[in-house]
């Protein structure tokens, strides 16, 4: 019975987030921020949707909104599917006029964290102390 539960709520899901990708298509971000809005619970699909969300939430110029659920996409979402989630972050980033942020964000769809964080301490790179400190 569990499975079949599970197995409901999985489909269910992944039925919303298939609706929203169709209204970004139509460039219709309000309909795909409401329909994945409606999703109570998504358990391991939770990834998949804040990606999607995020799309929309840049879509419908809320890039505040789309920055907070695009670094948990990122953070989620196993490298390198993780590449255009870090994609969008950093476009996020652009949008608010913060370019150093955007390029560090850049190098995690290329690099590992880890080797990111090297390489900005080698060139003493202020901005990035501040993306470290973000609460991912």
């Amino acid at each position: 019975m569990r499975n079949h539960i599970s197995s409901t709520v999985s489909h269910k899901v992944t039925r919303r987030i298939v609706a929203a990708d169709g209204y970004l298509d139509l460039r219709l971000p309000v309909q795909a921020i409401e329909e994945l809005a409606a999703i109570e619970s998504a358990g391991d699909m939770q990834p998949a949707v804040d990606y999607v969300m995020g799309q929309a939430l840049m879509m419908h110029q809320q890039f505040d909104e789309a920055v907070e659920v695009l670094q948990r996409a990122a953070e989620n979402i196993p490298a390198p599917f993780s590449q255009l989630a870090w994609t969008l972050l950093a476009d996020c980033f652009r949008e608010q006029g913060q370019d150093e942020l955007a390029e560090v964000v850049e190098y995690f769809a290329e690099e590992p964290p880890e080797l990111v964080a090297q390489h900005a301490a080698m060139m003493d790179y202020d901005e990035f102390n501040e993306f470290e400190q973000m609460s991912w």
